[in-house]
C-alpha cells in the first residue's frame, strides 16, 4: 500500500492549508493539539488506517473425485471445497460445489446420460457508504483514534464514531475499522442444475441426439449497518439499517441435433448437423430496505422496523434458435465448413424478433501436399479462413414495451388521466459482430515447435445502449435500448510453444503469446453526446468520445510543475515572452473561476495562450490500451518433479493513478500521501519532484491532468507450480495409488515503474468513455498455497 501521512505530519499539513488560504485563523480544536479539548486522546493520535483494514488472507481448497463403471455403465462424482479470505478484514469467501455424471448403454444404438451440479456458494463482506472500507482508510484523518478514549484518556470500549469530526459528519467520513468489525453485507447463493441426454445412432450415417437441462438458481443478499459503526444522530434514517435482495431464477431448455455422416471415406468427408434449441428463462425479485431497528442484534428488515422502501419484479425470457451446418473434407488437405443459425427472442418486437447469422471457414492442410514432402522439418501445415456473423439480445426482456403512468395530479378535470412513459421499441434490432480471420498453424522439428498466428478484423454494428439520452422536446428524456453506431476490433495474435529439451527423465518447454488490438468506433448514433459535462475542477478528467479515436482514450491538462515564485506566475505568449495589457502591464494567469495563480501553485499549459486555464486548453493525452500484450513461461519435468512458471505482460498503455490524484491534492481535509511532504512551502522554491502548496479549498492545484497519468508497463509473475511425486513401490505400501505433493504461487512478483495499486486494468469496451483508472479497490492478494493429491 500506499505509505500516508501519520497524525502529526497530516495536522502540520492541514495548519498550512488553511494559513495559505486564510492568512490568520482559528485552529479547529480538533488539530490544535489542545489538551483542554474533550476529545483531545481521540484527536491525538497516529493510526495506520491502511494498516488497520488489512490482512492476511488465507484460503484453502479440497478437492474429491471418483470414477469407475462396467461395461454398460459409467459414473462420476468429484466435490470441492474452497475457502479464501480476502486482504480486507470482514471480506472472505466459500464455495462448496459437487457433480455427479452418469452414462449408461441401454443397447447398441442407445445411450443415457444424466448430470447433477450444485454449488453453494458464501461470500462475507463490508457495508458500503458511498466509499468503501479500503478507499475511506486512503483518506481518514490519521490523528484520529481507532477506539474512543474519554476525557482522561482511559480506553471506553466503543469505536470512536463522532457525530461530526473535523473532516465532516460521521457517516461521510465513517470509521472503517468499526464498519468493517460491525457491518455486514453478506450473500449466499444456491445453483442447481441438471441435464438429460439420449444419444440415438438411427443407422450407421443418422444419429439423433437430445438434450433436456434444467437450472434453478437462488441468490440471497443481506446487510446490516449498526449505529455503532457510524456518526449518526439517533433519529437518522441510517441508524440500524437493513437491507435484504432475495432473487430466484430458472431456466429450462432443450436441444434436438440431428448428425449426418453420409460419407466417410479416406478421400472424401461430408458431414452435417440439424440443430434445433428452445429456452425459456424466468426470474423473480424482492427487496426491502429499512432502519431505526430495535436492536444491534435483530437484523431482518422485517421484524419491527421503519420500512423505508419495498420492491419486487418478475421477468421472462423466451429463445429460440435453429442452426444448420454441413462439413467437407478432401484427402483431409481440403476442408470446408458452412453454417447458417437463425435466433429469435421475445427480447425484441415483432418486426425484428428473428436474426439470420451465417457463417463459413476454409482450411488448406498444405502439408500433406506432395510437394511438401522433402521438407522433413515439417511435420503439420495448416492455413485457415474464417467468416461469420453473430448477435446479441438486450439484457431486459421488458424494456422494448411502451408503458403508461398516471399523471400528477392523477385527474383531469374529474378523469383519470394516464401519460406514456416508455417508447415501443417496435424496431429494436439485433446488435450484431461481424469477423473476418485468417490464420496459420504449424508444428516442426518433430513437433517439438508449435507455431499459431492469426489477423482479424470484428465491426460490430447496430450496437445496443441503455438508457439512451434523447432530445426532451421528443416528451421523453431516453430511450431504454437503442440501436446505433459502429464499432470495428483488428488486430493479430502470434503464440509458439517450444519443447527443446526432451529425454526419458527430463522434459523442458517453453511458451510464448503476445497480441496486439486496435478498436475504435467508425461512427455514433444520432444524437450521440461526445462530451460528457463540460466542467472542469479538481480530480475531473473531461470524458470524450471521438470517430477514429480508440475507447480508452482520455484527455485533461498538461500539468508542466509548480510556480517558484510569484512573479512567474504570468501568461506567455507562443514564444515564451510575458504578454502585456494595454498599459504594458503583465497579465496574470488565472483559473476560469477568477482565481490568480501565484508562488506554490501548478502550472498548467495555456494551450491558446490566453492567459486563462479553462476547457480550451483540454488536450489528449493518452490511450489505455496496450500496444501489445501477451505471455511467456516454462514447463519442466525432471524424474518425478514437476515445476511450471507463467508470466504475463503489457506495454504501451496509460492509467490515471486515481490513489495519487485522491491523495496528493493539498486543498481539502483528507489525508495524503508520503509524497506531500515534497511540497511547495516558501517562495523561491524550486526542486526536482516538487508538488504544490497546500491550500484550503484551491480550485485548480489538483486538476485532471497527465500530472497523475501513468505508464503502466508491466511483467507479472503470475502463477509458479512447483510439484513432487511419490514413488509408486514407496505408496504402495499404504494403500495408494498415487501420492503428489506441491506448492502453487501466483501473483507474487511484478516488475513495473507504476507508483499505484495495480497495473493491470480490466478494460470496458462497452463505454465509449472509458479509460484506465486505479481507484484503490482491495490490491490483488500474493497467493502461497500448497496442496496433497491422492489417489486410490
Amino acid at each position: 500500500p500506499i505509505p500516508m501521512l501519520n497524525g502529526d505530519e497530516y495536522i502540520t499539513m492541514q495548519l498550512e492549508q488553511y494559513h495559505n488560504a486564510r492568512g490568520i485563523f482559528e485552529v479547529p480544536n480538533e488539530i490544535a493539539y489542545n489538551p483542554e479539548f474533550v476529545d483531545f486522546f481521540n484527536y491525538s493520535a497516529n493510526t495506520d488506517w491502511i494498516d488497520a483494514v488489512s490482512q492476511l488472507g488465507m484460503s484453502n481448497e479440497h478437492f474429491f473425485k471418483f470414477s469407475g463403471g462396467g461395461d454398460k455403465t459409467s459414473f462420476y462424482a468429484s466435490m470441492n471445497a474452497t475457502q479464501q479470505d480476502g486482504t480486507t478484514i470482514n471480506e472472505a469467501y466459500k464455495r462448496l460445489s459437487t457433480r455427479i455424471n452418469l452414462d449408461y448403454t441401454l443397447s447398441r444404438k442407445i445411450r443415457f446420460s444424466v448430470n447433477f451440479d450444485y454449488t453453494y456458494g458464501y461470500k462475507n463482506g463490508n457495508y458500503s457508504l458511498g466509499r468503501n472500507v479500503r478507499q475511506m482508510a486512503y483518506i481518514k484523518a490519521p490523528n484520529m483514534s481507532i477506539m474512543e478514549r474519554d476525557e482522561f484518556g482511559n480506553l471506553t470500549g466503543e469505536f470512536f464514531t463522532p457525530l461530526n469530526s473535523y473532516q465532516g459528519d460521521g457517516i461521510s467520513f465513517f470509521n472503517p475499522v468499526a464498519v468493517a468489525n460491525q457491518s455486514k453485507n453478506d450473500a449466499q447463493n444456491n445453483t442447481f442444475q441438471n441435464s438429460y441426454v439420449i444419444d440415438y445412432g438411427i443407422n450407421k450415417w443418422l444419429r439423433l441426439k437430445e438434450t433436456v437441462a434444467f437450472q434453478y438458481e437462488n441468490v440471497k443478499n443481506l446487510g446490516f449497518l449498526p449505529h455503532t459503526a457510524i456518526g449518526a444522530d439517533w433519529l437518522d434514517n441510517r441508524n440500524n439499517e437493513s437491507v435484504e435482495n432475495n432473487a430466484n431464477n430458472r431456466s429450462i431448455s432443450s436441444r434436438t441435433q440431428i448428425i449426418l455422416t453420409p460419407i466417410v471415406t479416406s478421400v472424401h468427408s461430408l458431414t452435417g448437423i440439424i440443430m434445433t434449441e428452445v429456452g425459456q428463462r424466468s426470474g423473480q425479485f424482492s427487496r426491502i430496505i429499512s432502519s431505526k431497528g430495535p436492536s444491534v442484534i435483530i437484523i431482518d428488515p422485517a421484524v419491527g422496523t421503519h420500512v423505508k422502501s419495498i420492491s419486487s419484479g418478475y421477468a421472462e425470457r423466451r429463445t429460440f434458435g435453429t442452426l444448420g451446418s454441413i462439413n467437407y473434407k478432401y484427402r483431409d488437405k481440403y476442408l470446408v465448413s458452412a453454417n447458417l443459425r437463425v435466433d429469435a427472442s421475445s427480447s425484441f418486437g415483432r418486426n425484428n424478433r428473428w436474426g439470420l447469422f451465417p457463417s463459413m471457414s476454409v482450411g488448406w492442410r498444405f502439408s500433406k501436399e506432395d510437394w511438401f514432402a522433402t521438407w522433413d522439418f515439417l511435420n503439420e501445415g495448416m492455413i485457415k479462413a474464417a467468416y461469420g456473423v453473430a448477435g446479441k439480445e438486450p439484457s431486459d426482456p421488458y424494456s422494448r414495451f411502451g408503458r403508461f403512468i398516471n399523471t400528477d395530479p392523477s385527474l383531469y378535470i374529474l378523469n383519470p388521466a394516464s401519460i406514456p412513459s416508455q417508447v415501443d421499441l417496435v424496431n429494436l434490432k439485433w446488435q450484431t459482430v461481424e469477423s473476418y480471420n485468417l490464420g496459420i498453424d504449424l508444428s516442426l522439428i518433430n513437433n517439438r515447435l508449435n507455431v499459431q498466428a492469426e489477423v482479424y478484423d470484428k465491426l460490430t454494428s447496430d450496437l445496443l445502449w441503455k438508457n439512451y439520452k434523447i432530445p426532451t422536446s421528443s416528451g421523453f428524456t431516453n430511450l431504454p435500448w437503442n440501436n446505433g453506431g459502429e464499432i470495428r476490433n483488428y488486430g493479430w495474435e502470434f503464440s509458439m510453444r517450444y519443447n527443446f529439451l526432451k529425454r526419458e527423465s527430463l522434459d523442458v518447454s517453453v511458451n510464448f503469446n503476445l497480441a496486439r488490438n486496435i478498436n475504435a468506433y467508425t461512427q455514433f448514433p444520432d444524437n450521440f453526446q461526445t462530451l460528457v459535462g463540460t466542467s472542469i475542477g479538481n480530480g475531473i478528467y473531461p470524458r470524450m468520445a471521438q470517430v477514429g479515436q480508440p475507447v480508452g482514450s482520455f484527455y485533461g491538462f498538461r500539468y508542466l510543475g509548480v510556480y517558484p515564485t510569484s512573479d512567474e506566475a504570468y501568461a506567455r505568449n507562443a514564444e515564451g515572452a510575458f504578454k502585456l495589457d494595454a498599459n504594458g502591464e503583465r497579465i496574470p494567469m488565472t483559473y476560469v473561476s477568477g482565481y490568480q495563480f501565484s508562488g506554490g501553485d501548478a502550472i498548467y499549459e495555456d494551450i491558446n495562450h490566453d492567459g486563462v486555464i479553462d476547457l480550451g486548453d483540454v488536450v489528449y493525452l493518452g490511450d489505455s490500451n496496450p500496444r501489445v500484450l501477451g505471455g511467456f513461461g516454462l514447463n519442466a519435468k525432471y524424474k518425478r518433479f514437476g515445476l511450471s512458471a507463467q508470466f504475463i505482460y503489457r506495454t504501451g498503455f496509460d492509467i490515471v493513478n486515481e490513489i495519487a490524484l485522491n491523495t496528493e491534492g493539498m486543498h481539502d481535509k483528507n489525508n495524503k500521501s508520503k509524497a506531500v511532504l515534497r511540497r511547495w512551502r516558501n517562495e523561491g522554491d524550486d526542486y526536482p519532484g516538487m508538488l504544490p502548496r497546500a491550500y484550503l479549498d484551491h480550485p485548480a492545484n489538483s486538476l485532471g491532468s497527465d500530472r497523475y497519468v501513468e505508464e503502466g508497463d508491466f511483467v507479472r509473475l503470475n502463477t509458479v507450480s512447483a510439484s513432487y511425486k511419490f514413488k509408486p513401490t514407496l505408496i504402495r505400501k499404504i494403500g495408494l495409488d498415487d501420492l503428489e505433493l506441491g506448492l502453487n504461487l501466483r501473483k507474487i512478483w511484478t516488475l513495473t515503474n507504476y507508483t499505484g495499486q495495480d497495473p493491470e486494468i480490466s478494460p470496458n469496451m462497452q463505454d465509449p468513455f472509458w479509460f484506465g483508472r486505479d481507484n484503490g479497490m482491495s490490491p490483488p492478494p500474493k497467493i502461497y498455497s500448497m496442496f496433497l493429491k491422492i489417489r486410490f
